[in-house]
C-alpha cells in the first residue's frame, strides 16, 4: 500500500475562560463562574420539571385507575374526533396535509380513529375526573387569571383571539390543570423539601396508589351522555371565561 499525506491539521480547543463565556452566551454572562452557575442551574431545573411532571401523571393515573366510570361511546367519539383536528393543524404546519398523511401511513380516516379511540377514552376519563375535583374543591378561574394567560401566550408569539369560546376553553383548560396541581397537593408529602428528590419522587409514588384509592372514594363519574357532568362543570368554568370576554372585548 503507497499512503500519501497531503495535510496534518490540529485542531485548537478555545481556552476555557471568562472571555469563552461571554462569547458563547452572547454577553449574557461575563465571567466563567456565572455560566456555569446558570447552566447548573438550568440542568436542576429541568430535572425538578420532570420529577413534577412524572409524579402529576402517577397520580392523576392512580385517581383514573380507582375511579368508577360509564362513559356514553359519543363521549369517546367526540374527543377522538378533536384528536384528529389537532393533528391536522400540526401537520398544516409542517404542509401536510391529513390526507397525504393516511395515504403515508396507509390507513383510512376510520382506521385512525379507531386506532387512537383507547388514547382519546383516557383523555375523557382524565377531564371528568379533574372536573370533579374542581368541583369539590371548589376550584374556580378568575377574569385576571385568564387575562395573565392571554398575556403570556401573547408574549411567546401567539396572539389567541377573544372569542367566547376561547376564552371558554382556556378557562376550562386553566380550571382542570388547577385541579391536577390540588390532586397532588391531597395525595402527596406537602413537605417534599425536607428529602432528596428521588426519595421524594419515590416515596409519592408508594403515598399515591394509598392516596388515590381515598380520593377516589368521593370521585365517581358517571356520565351517560355528552351533556352530563362535564358538561355541568364546563359550564360553571365558564362564567369566569363570560366575565372576562365582557371585561377585555
Amino acid at each position: 500500500y503507497t499512503i500519501t499525506l497531503h495535510k496534518v491539521e490540529e485542531k485548537e480547543v478555545p481556552e476555557l475562560d471568562d472571555a469563552l463565556a461571554e462569547k458563547v452566551s452572547d454577553g449574557q454572562y461575563t465571567t466563567l463562574e456565572d455560566l456555569s452557575k446558570a447552566l447548573s442551574d438550568n440542568i436542576l431545573e429541568n430535572k425538578n420539571r420532570r420529577i413534577r411532571d412524572e409524579l402529576r401523571e402517577k397520580v392523576i393515573n392512580a385517581v383514573i385507575e380507582q375511579s368508577k366510570f360509564t362513559l356514553h361511546p359519543l363521549l369517546i367519539d367526540e374527543e377522538a374526533e378533536e384528536m384528529l383536528h389537532q393533528f391536522s393543524h400540526m401537520l398544516e404546519r409542517q404542509h401536510l396535509s391529513m390526507d397525504q398523511y393516511l395515504m403515508m401511513v396507509r390507513k383510512t380516516r376510520d382506521e385512525y380513529l379507531q386506532e387512537i379511540r383507547p388514547e382519546a377514552e383516557g383523555r375523557v376519563k382524565r377531564q371528568l375526573v379533574l372536573d370533579e375535583v374542581a368541583l369539590k374543591e371548589e376550584i374556580n378561574v378568575e377574569p385576571a387569571d385568564l387575562e395573565a394567560l392571554f398575556n403570556a401566550y401573547a408574549q411567546a408569539g401567539q396572539e389567541l383571539p377573544r372569542t367566547e369560546n376561547q376564552i371558554r376553553a382556556l378557562a376550562i383548560s386553566y380550571r382542570r390543570e388547577k385541579a391536577l396541581s390540588r390532586l397532588v397537593e391531597l395525595t402527596t408529602d406537602p413537605d417534599p423539601d425536607a428529602e432528596s428528590e428521588e426519595e421524594a419522587s419515590e416515596e409519592a409514588t408508594i403515598e399515591n396508589a394509598e392516596a388515590a384509592a381515598l380520593a377516589s372514594e368521593d370521585i365517581s363519574v358517571d356520565a351517560h351522555n355528552e351533556s352530563g357532568e362535564a358538561e355541568e362543570s364546563a359550564a360553571a368554568t365558564s362564567q369566569s371565561g363570560e366575565s372576562t370576554a365582557k371585561t377585555v372585548e
